[in-house]
């Protein structure tokens, strides 16, 4: 286990005391970088990160999100939930936007912007897309 923690400690630039350290003593940043941490050597199929760059320094958010990419580029899904909408224009292969509980529209990654996102998430789907969507009022 004390590996484990050594290991992470050092692929995630954690500062801490050391690997037996009470994650109780980390900053908030820290804490964070040490669930991406744990969560991303998992090595899981289908990866869920909501919000995985609150709270951390720059250059934690970049090395975090060449992990999640990295994971992507390997064949593992991700699932980005988050409220930075700069972070899911610039990580999302394909944007799915709801509001009031339902899908208002879809934009590949590559057509995403952040006028067009955020005429989804105020219900514009119409305007977003460009024309009147099948299943979405204007």
């Amino acid at each position: 286990m004390a590996q484990y923690a050594r290991s992470l400690i050092e692929r995630y630039r954690i500062r801490v005391a050391g690997p037996r350290a009470s994650a109780s003593t980390m900053s908030g940043g820290n804490k964070q970088k040490l669930v991406v941490g744990r969560e991303l050597s998992r090595n899981t199929p289908l990866v869920i990160a909501e919000n995985p760059t609150w709270g951390v320094d720059i250059g934690a958010i970049d090395f975090i999100h060449g992990e999640l990419m990295r994971m992507r580029d390997a064949g593992h899904a991700i699932l980005l939930v988050s409220t930075e909408l700069d972070e899911v224009i610039a990580l999302s292969d394909r944007i799915l936007v709801m509001y009031d509980g339902s899908i208002a529209g879809e934009v590949d990654g590559g057509e995403a912007s952040r006028e067009r996102v955020g005429a989804l998430m105020t219900s514009r789907a119409a305007d977003a897309l460009g024309a009147a969507s099948p299943g979405v009022a204007a």
